[in-house]
């Protein structure tokens, strides 16, 4: 991978969805993930939902079907800009993401901040990961960069 370390981060569905979609710029975790601003993140949706997902205010009604979600696949890419606790990171609005029905709010202690958010045009199956942050397997890393060439220097280090 020409030295590049590219990590993935496996979550249930819908909290990658709202990663992509733009709702969220940032994951909470409950301990403190061990990345850096500037690494490059695959994002992994798991193959089952979160068991809650129906009392995320914002997914029951902005309409998220499970049967359009892909699940058990990298389904996008995004850099870390910055690692800290959750209260020093998200703003007020951010922190409602995590808002469920009956009041309480299902945000971790910790939270990575990303930017460069890309949703990839050809998800890639893969298997996930229990711990977050995991150094991306070299397979997986060439499988995305190979279904998706656009992000091929982005993932590998390499030409287009």
């Amino acid at each position: 991978m020409s030295g590049r370390e590219v990590f993935q981060t496996t979550n249930q569905e819908p909290w990658v969805e709202a990663v992509l979609s733009g709702r969220v710029t940032a994951k909470t975790r409950t301990s403190k993930p061990n990345i850096r601003p500037g690494d490059v993140v695959l994002l992994h949706a798991s193959k089952s939902m979160w068991p809650g997902w129906r009392n995320i205010k914002w997914a029951s009604g902005a309409g998220v079907d499970p049967k359009r979600l892909h699940l058990g696949c990298v389904v996008g890419v995004a850099t870390v800009k910055a690692v800290a606790p959750s209260r020093e990171m998200l703003s007020a609005r951010e922190a409602r993401a995590w808002d469920l029905d009956n009041g309480r709010n299902c945000a971790a202690e910790w939270a990575v901040r990303f930017e460069d958010i890309v949703r990839l045009e050809n998800p890639v199956p893969a298997r996930g990961f229990q711990a977050p942050y995991c150094r991306a397997k070299r397979e997986t890393v060439e499988s995305v960069a190979a279904a998706n060439p656009c992000l091929r220097e982005r993932l590998l280090g390499e030409g287009k």
